[in-house]
């Protein structure tokens, strides 16, 4: 390009020979960078002493390239510039042109979804004003951030965070909605999808956007557990009948049985009141007034004693770990310890020496259980959703609709998922009791 061109582009514009020495510049580059010294100098080098991120500030090897690079323009201040690098035909040199983010994605302030875009590397170099509102913090806050550090400062599960995390590392496309404790305390349902995200036709990183939809999945995990208390009350209504014919048969045999019958008897006797007090409950899920304060451990173990009583496999293993300093949980005993049991049913049922592992640890403001077996893992439909919803195949995984309405009522939050080597995983947050000590026992017992 001629010179005289080249000074009236509002977009800096550098021309640099095989050795990366600045040939040309126009007034566009000196105005932006704040220098009129370019001339000469070598092009890496000078990226090199304006850059204000942790970007590696050298020339790609490969052209056309495109990158976004933080650099203290003209007054100092740290400014995410959009630069492109094209070969020039003949003797190896470069064409470098760079302008500021904002000047192509400024229009973004303009839209309601929050945007953010991230360099190669997983950081943060623009943020829109309905990410600043919808984050509490404001766009210099965000800006030079990595991605996963922002992640794991506000995902409720680890497990969301190492997925946002990935994907900031590694590329790809994400379409999920996570839970996250915003600043303030404020728990949302954020919707995050990504797309590449391309200057002048060449990749240059990602593209984040971020949609507020916790109406939408309260609305949904209500639907949820309605559709599980409906299906409850159905099954109340059809094993009356049967439960009081089994109730009644009891009553007549007792009498006459000699003491090991007795003894039977009394177990299927016990067996129809937990089933009668387990459809019940699920109709009216636990109040905040039926619970009190415990420790989740102490009611898992309890219900690992009493299943290995009721099931009929002897092969079941468990491997249960409390934390040497676990804070407490409102808790309804009885409800809690039947959701628990449902888990340990469906575990026995894919594999009859099945390996249960239980696991606590302090995460943010919540307790966090994992349950893990190594028996077949979650089918496909099942993992389609981070919440079972109801479905043609909802009579087929009752026990898991039971389970995600009990600890919603709860005030917790559900999330399954196959472990990396095989099995089933299910993770429980619950709301600790008292939420003044936490950060001490997350200190003490360590953190998801």
């Amino acid at each position: 390009m001629e010179s005289a061109r080249l000074a009236a582009m509002p977009v800096g514009h550098l021309v640099c020979d095989a050795a990366r020495r600045i040939t040309s510049a126009n007034s566009s580059a000196a105005a932006l960078l704040g220098r009129d010294d370019l001339i000469g100098s070598d092009a890496v080098e000078v990226l090199r002493r304006i850059r204000a991120g942790p970007q590696d500030p050298s020339l790609p090897g490969d052209v056309p390239a495109s990158r976004c690079r933080l650099l203290r323009g003209a007054g100092g201040g740290a400014r995410a510039f959009l630069i492109h690098f094209d070969a020039l035909q003949g003797h190896g040199g470069c064409e470098i042109s760079f302008e500021p983010a904002q000047w192509s994605l400024g229009f973004l302030d303009q839209v309601s979804t929050g945007i953010a875009t991230s360099d190669e590397g997983g950081v943060v170099v623009y943020a829109n004003r309905a990410l600043e509102t919808l984050l509490g913090a404001k766009a210099a806050d965000i800006v030079g951030v990595p991605v996963q550090r922002i992640a794991a400062a506000i995902a409720e599960r680890p497990g969301d965070a190492q997925v946002v995390s990935d994907v900031a590392m590694g590329g790809g496309i994400l379409t999920d909605t996570f839970i996250a404790r915003l600043p303030g305390g404020s728990r949302a349902a954020l919707h995050v999808r990504t797309t590449d995200w391309l200057y002048r036709g060449v990749p240059c990183g990602l593209i984040w956007s971020v949609d507020d939809q916790t109406e939408a999945e309260e609305a949904r995990l209500q639907a949820t557990a309605a559709f599980g208390h409906r299906l409850a009350a159905l099954m109340q209504h059809e094993l009356r009948n049967p439960l009081q014919t089994i109730q009644a048969a009891v009553d007549v045999l007792r009498p006459n049985s000699p003491p090991a019958a007795y003894r039977a008897l009394g177990l299927i006797e016990q067996q129809v009141q937990l089933i009668g007090e387990f459809l019940a409950e699920q109709m009216q899920p636990p109040s905040p007034g039926s619970m009190m304060r415990r420790h989740l451990s102490d009611v898992v173990q309890a219900e690992i004693e009493r299943s290995l009583i009721r099931l009929s496999t002897r092969l079941l293993r468990f491997r249960h770990e409390p934390l040497s300093c676990e804070p407490m949980v409102n808790v309804h005993a009885g409800a809690m310890g039947r959701a628990f049991a449902n888990l340990f049913r469906n575990a026995a049922q894919a594999r009859p020496d099945a390996q249960i592992d239980i696991r606590y640890a302090v995460h943010r403001e919540g307790l966090v259980c994992t349950v893990t077996d190594d028996g077949p893992g979650f089918p496909p439909s099942v993992l389609a959703g981070r919440w079972l919803a109801p479905s043609a195949e909802g009579l087929e995984h009752l026990g898991l609709v039971i389970v995600t309405s009990t600890i919603e009522a709860h005030g917790g939050i559900v999330s399954l998922e196959n472990g990396p080597e095989g099995g089933a995983r299910i993770t429980i947050t619950l709301p600790v009791a008292d939420r003044a000590g936490l950060w001490a026992t997350a200190g003490d017992a360590g953190t998801g």
